[in-house]
């Protein structure tokens, strides 16, 4: 399989050799969708737009409305810092009794035969 994508494992482990290992291709798009959604807009000084307002919708009612909200967050999010994914789907449903939202994404690859899908718990508690 060629390498089309790149990047630095976020755990930090190390190759035999010593260097950092590196993700590739579906696994370099997953760390960096995992990033963007974790990460809240503001804590990159650089970069005070990067990221996703998820962590305030936590303490917001839970219900439909606010599942709208968290895909809209979460589609724009992903739509604006990760070009290298095409988005299929994007599901947010909400599971009161559990105070979680379950957030499913299915996403091609561009530029690679992958099409690849997660799922998240945004937890209220």
């Amino acid at each position: 399989m060629a390498i089309v994508y790149c990047d630095i494992s976020l755990d930090f482990s190390k190759n035999p050799s010593g260097t950092i290992k590196n993700v590739y291709n579906a696994d370099s798009v997953k760390q960096s969708i995992f990033t963007i959604l974790q990460t809240r807009k503001g804590e990159r000084v650089m970069r005070p737009q990067f990221g996703t307002n998820l962590n305030q919708m936590v303490f917001e009612h839970m219900n439909t409305d606010t599942a709208d909200d968290i895909r809209y967050e979460v589609f724009s999010a992903i739509s604006e810092w990760e070009d290298r994914v095409e988005i299929n789907s994007l599901a947010v449903t909400p599971i009161p009794d559990d105070h979680v939202y379950i957030i499913t994404l299915a996403y091609t690859v561009l530029n690679t035969p992958n099409s690849e899908s997660l799922s998240i718990g945004l937890f209220t508690q």
